[in-house]
């Protein structure tokens, strides 16, 4: 009854609105008509309604952390020979880190690999990461056999964005980015052997002033594409990362969404009415994700911080450092999202 009371409110607010703006309306097109309903009604038209009472991913405890340093996973769990594969940071290398469960007992191994995407594919592992010229970012590829020592074969010739999320789907290689500059939005390309890309294309962009998209990890299963959407707040007024304090509470935060598409490229729409998939700690001002799927298991690890995401914070850690935790749920609760 709820449910049915808050669908007939919307679309009465709608007609009203419609019927409001159609007769008093300045505006000369109906794509901008639209766009103000859009605006006055705060509406998201990626956003679909589901039962807010779905489970949500168990967590498992904090895989990674230092008092010195920054020291996170970076990368989706790799399973290979009943062993976890995490790439991470540590005394700001990359490392290769191994384990049994997944949560402790860490072997780290040095790599030469790159922060970036790391997925491992048909005997090979694959590196994507991202440098930047001239205020752009170009992406790089990389592939090793040991998973520890890389060797560049390609890199892009036009700017692709960075934080780019690498994702084999059994036939093609699929990269989830992110645009620069402001304003950050989801882009999406594809290729067929990790050399030659398609042009990025957008498929996830935020309709709000003061929020924007960072990156999405994605996992394919039986039923389609999840993705964990990373949200950023920018300033209340729109302020971007150079914003000094004193911040609101919401302010240059993150949180994690869950979005969803049938195909991986189409589609892309915001479940779960946008409400956080996996509920920040207390104090922890950022979160970042990535998962894996193994076994009917989504594993979910995180790169989180009590500090915000702004230039000031950080240059001024204060032992605010970046860890991980790990996160899990399974295949049939993740698909009660979309059924």
């Amino acid at each position: 009854m709820n449910k049915l009371l808050h669908t007939t409110l919307v679309i009465l607010l709608i007609i009203i609105a419609v019927l409001l703006i159609v007769i008093n309306s300045n505006a000369q097109t109906i794509e901008q008509r639209l766009d103000r309903i859009e605006d006055s009604l705060h509406i998201n038209w990626n956003i679909i309604t589901v039962n807010d009472s779905l489970p949500q991913p168990i967590y498992e405890g904090i895989v990674m952390s230092s008092v010195n340093s920054d020291q996170y996973i970076f990368n989706p769990s790799i399973y290979i020979n009943g062993y976890s594969n995490l790439y991470c940071i540590k005394n700001g290398s990359v490392y290769l880190a191994r384990s049994t469960n997944g949560l402790n007992g860490w072997i780290y191994t040095l790599t030469n690999a790159r922060a970036g995407s790391i997925i491992y594919a048909n005997g090979k592992y694959y590196d994507s990461y991202h440098k930047w010229y001239g205020g752009q970012a170009f992406s790089y590829y990389a592939v090793s056999l040991d998973g520890i020592n890389f060797t560049d074969i390609a890199t892009s010739r036009t700017p692709t964005g960075e934080d780019r999320n690498i994702l084999f789907n059994g036939d093609e290689f699929y990269s989830y980015g992110r645009l620069q500059p402001v304003p950050r939005s989801i882009t999406f390309s594809r290729s067929s052997d990790f050399r030659n890309w398609t042009s990025p294309v957008e498929i996830l962009k935020s309709t709000q002033s003061n929020i924007e998209y960072y990156h999405l990890s994605v996992i394919q299963t039986s039923s389609g594409y999840f993705g964990l959407l990373n949200v950023y707040y920018k300033g209340n007024s729109g302020q971007d990362v150079e914003q000094l304090p004193p911040y609101a509470d919401n302010e240059h935060t993150t949180a994690i969404q869950l979005a969803y598409s049938q195909d991986g490229i189409n589609n892309w729409r915001i479940l779960n009415n946008g409400k956080e998939f996996i509920t920040k700690p207390a104090g922890v001002k950022q979160m970042f994700c990535w998962m894996s799927l193994i076994n009917g298991i989504v594993y979910i690890y995180t790169a989180q911080s009590n500090r915000r995401h702004t230039t000031y914070e950080n240059s001024n850690i204060n032992g605010r450092y970046y860890y991980s935790a790990e996160y899990k749920i399974s295949l049939s609760d993740l698909l009660k999202y979309v059924q």
